[in-house]
């Protein structure tokens, strides 16, 4: 039986029209594994053809790229920005929903978190929070004297961190995390 969560990539389709290369991705056997399950999911869920029929494009595309690989080796997956569009975007979903533990494990969710940390928006969030990190690394050694988070909107929140030195306001949410703003006492 299908996931109904899955459904909600159906709306992450892109419009039909020239496909454009993208840049390559390279996955092992585990990533394309999990990947192809989580697309078949997807695909096998949706009743519109059309839409069934890009998403098993993309499974095409993902097997044949990464056909091959063994011993852990990684290789290069080669698809448009179209394609690479509908990984992000079904990757995105099941990691978010905990579908991908939930029907497969840990071990395939750690494999697909390794994947969408390749794509665009993966690398976004990576690079997000490694900003975000460099500024909570400048409150080491200052004394904590308020912590506080706060509902923003769903599935977004803003943690206040006060310190005898300064405030700061950091937003954590589905696009990443974010440094809100910086306050320093004179």
């Amino acid at each position: 039986m299908a996931d109904p969560t899955m459904d909600q990539a159906a709306g992450a389709s892109g419009a039909p029209g020239a496909a454009s290369p993208a840049e390559a991705l390279e996955l092992d056997d585990g990533q394309r594994a999990a990947a192809l399950e989580e697309i078949a999911a997807l695909a096998a869920s949706l009743s519109d053809a059309a839409a069934r029929a890009r998403w098993e494009e993309l499974a095409r595309a993902v097997s044949d790229g990464g056909a091959g690989a063994g011993g852990g080796e990684a290789w290069p997956l080669d698809l448009t920005s179209e394609q690479l569009s509908r990984l992000e975007s079904v990757l995105a979903l099941t990691l978010e929903t905990g579908r991908a533990r939930r029907v497969q494990g840990p071990e395939a969710e750690q494999a697909l978190l390794r994947l969408y940390r390749k794509t665009p928006g993966g690398a976004a969030v990576e690079r997000l929070t490694r900003e975000a990190n460099q500024a909570l690394a400048a409150l080491a050694g200052q004394r904590v004297s308020r912590l506080s988070f706060s509902l923003q909107s769903p599935g977004t929140f803003k943690l206040e961190i006060s310190t005898d030195a300064c405030q700061l306001v950091v937003e954590v949410g589905r696009r990443g995390i974010t440094v809100d703003s910086v306050g320093v006492d004179l």
